[in-house]
């Protein structure tokens, strides 16, 4: 998972999303935590921005509707951010135009890619979005549980050392290439090597990840 965040309803909640922050992360597999308190808007909400046409009539009568059409066509989030530091301005004619606060308002609301969970003190939001380093890591992980079942069938424990050695397409390697240490490491591997066939004595497993089928052989080490 990319990215996770837990708006709290308190400060108390706050503090306690806080203190936890580790083993939240650790047990999520998030790569990214946004701890969101109750007065906050977390940013990776969808927010629109609402113009209130009296307020800025009563302001900027002649002005009025190219004021609403520059607002509406500006990032919602840059708006709120200047009018949350205390000041947001648009130009018109040559003019530096002020927005007051009471001109505008913002409608949130949760983007497709987003997941709302809550719970007692309030909410989760897990954004589901796979990126291509995730989608990698998760092959990684399972080339290492392939090289697992495959030591139980081979009747190599644990902590003996083996040899892998992956028959996989172009797209799958490079994939693959950044997380090789992990593999190395998760697998009790001597090497991880991309071959054109494997090796007569190795265990051969024919698995698929994505749209692309592979080969992957699995041998007792010899050191």
């Amino acid at each position: 998972m990319a990215r996770i965040a837990v708006k709290t309803e308190d400060q108390l909640g706050l503090d306690a999303v806080g203190a936890f922050r580790k083993v939240i992360v650790g047990q999520s597999g998030a790569k990214e935590l946004d701890i969101v308190g109750p007065e906050e808007t977390w940013h990776g909400m969808k927010i629109d921005v609402q113009v209130h046409m009296n307020s800025v009539s009563a302001a900027y009568k002649l002005w009025a509707k190219k004021i609403e059409i520059l607002l509406r066509s500006q990032d919602a989030w840059k708006i709120k951010a200047g009018l949350d530091r205390g000041e947001y301005s648009v130009g018109i004619e040559g003019q530096k135009v002020r927005i007051d606060p009471a001109m505008v308002s913002f409608v949130e609301s949760v983007p497709e890619h987003v997941v709302e969970e809550p719970f007692e003190g309030g909410v989760v939001y897990l954004d589901t979005r796979m990126t291509k380093e995730l989608i990698a890591e998760g092959y990684a992980k399972e080339i290492v549980e392939l090289v697992r079942e495959a030591r139980k069938d081979m009747n190599i424990a644990t902590e003996r050392v083996v040899d892998v050695e992956l028959v996989a397409g172009k797209d799958l390697r490079t994939k693959l290439q950044p997380w090789k240490d992990m593999i190395l490491r998760d697998a009790n591997a001597l090497d991880v090597r991309f071959v054109q066939e494997p090796a007569e004595d190795a265990y051969v497993i024919e698995a698929g990840l994505g749209e692309e089928t592979f080969l992957l052989g699995v041998r007792a080490a010899e050191m």
